[in-house]
């Protein structure tokens, strides 16, 4: 592994994936990036906590069930960007059919951001709806950027992986999930089973694609600090896994 194995984010557009057990910061991580995005920006957040999180004033709430066109309409005009949050109806029998809309009103858009958090239930393996189908396999044609959420790399869809740019990987305690991510990243199972385990409270590892380099990160900065998510991901760090 080189010596320097910390690299700069890919322009975009990208996909990320955040994974990791609940509360470790893969939440915080994403809204980071979400928050430093500058151009227009959809999140399906699937519980609502991330939005309860980090309220703001402006980031518009869709209806359910979603609408079918881009709304433009809901844009102020002196607003340099549309930010719109999608909180699913989980009682509703099509709620899965209605994020996999909210997809779609992304993917038509183009050139923009979508935040998925849980993507495991918008994506599950083998059962991918159509849009968001064609998100993963046709999204960079249409410039559409995606943040992929999820607590397991087992039970999502394998597309939604493979198609990374940038992995990001909190705690994994299921050896089954480090499996997969091992796989997944052309990485020694043993290896990556040992940097996971050498990782304290908060901390993660981050896993380049295209530089094919692995490397091993602090905390994040805490919440209400707001430093700027790709200022603080460009700071060398002596983390490397080696």
């Amino acid at each position: 592994m080189p010596g320097d194995a910390v690299a700069e984010l890919p322009p975009p557009p990208i996909f990320i994936v955040c994974v990791g057990r609940k509360g470790q910061g893969k939440s915080e991580l994403s809204w980071m990036l979400w928050d430093s995005w500058p151009a227009d920006r959809v999140m399906i957040d699937t519980t609502g906590d991330l939005g309860k999180d980090h309220p703001d004033e402006k980031t518009i709430d869709l209806d359910v069930p979603p609408p079918s066109r881009w709304p433009a309409h809901l844009q102020e005009a002196d607003d340099e960007r549309l930010s719109l949050r999608y909180v699913p109806d989980h009682a509703a029998a099509d709620y899965v059919d209605d994020m996999d809309r909210v997809v779609g009103l992304a993917f038509s858009r183009g050139d923009c951001l979508l935040l998925v958090e849980e993507m495991g239930l918008v994506a599950p393996a083998g059962q991918v709806r159509p849009y968001t189908r064609k998100a993963l396999h046709m999204g960079r044609h249409q410039r559409l950027s995606v943040i992929m959420n999820m607590p397991r790399t087992m039970g999502i869809d394998p597309l939604a992986l493979a198609q990374a740019d940038v992995i990001y990987a909190f705690d994994l305690p299921n050896p089954d999930d480090r499996k997969r991510l091992a796989d997944v990243i052309g990485w020694d199972r043993g290896e990556v089973d040992d940097a996971m385990a050498g990782l304290g409270d908060h901390e993660y590892l981050r896993f380049h694609t295209k530089a094919h380099e692995l490397s091993h990160w602090p905390p994040l900065p805490l919440p209400k600090r707001k430093r700027h998510a790709q200022a603080h991901m460009e700071e060398p760090e002596e983390f490397e896994v080696v």
